[in-house]
């Protein structure tokens, strides 16, 4: 499955859900944004199912809060 990139991210929206590339020095993707905790943990629980093996962060405003690599 081929997702488009994101072109920027939405100041409005605190909670980031990001795919990193294989090698972990940057993400490719931010998979989706969020405005509370729960719904970006939804998001993120999500994308661990669809990427398995890759790298997938939850952050806010730069701060890791779950990263996870299967």
């Amino acid at each position: 499955m081929s997702l488009p990139k994101a072109s920027m991210h939405d100041e409005s929206l605190p909670y980031s859900v990001e795919l990193w590339d294989p090698p972990h020095r940057g993400v490719t993707r931010i998979l989706g944004q969020a405005a509370s905790l729960a719904l970006a943990t939804a998001i993120y629980d999500a994308a661990l199912q669809e990427f398995p093996g890759r790298l997938v962060t939850l952050s806010r405003g730069g701060q890791q809060l779950r990263p996870a690599q299967d």
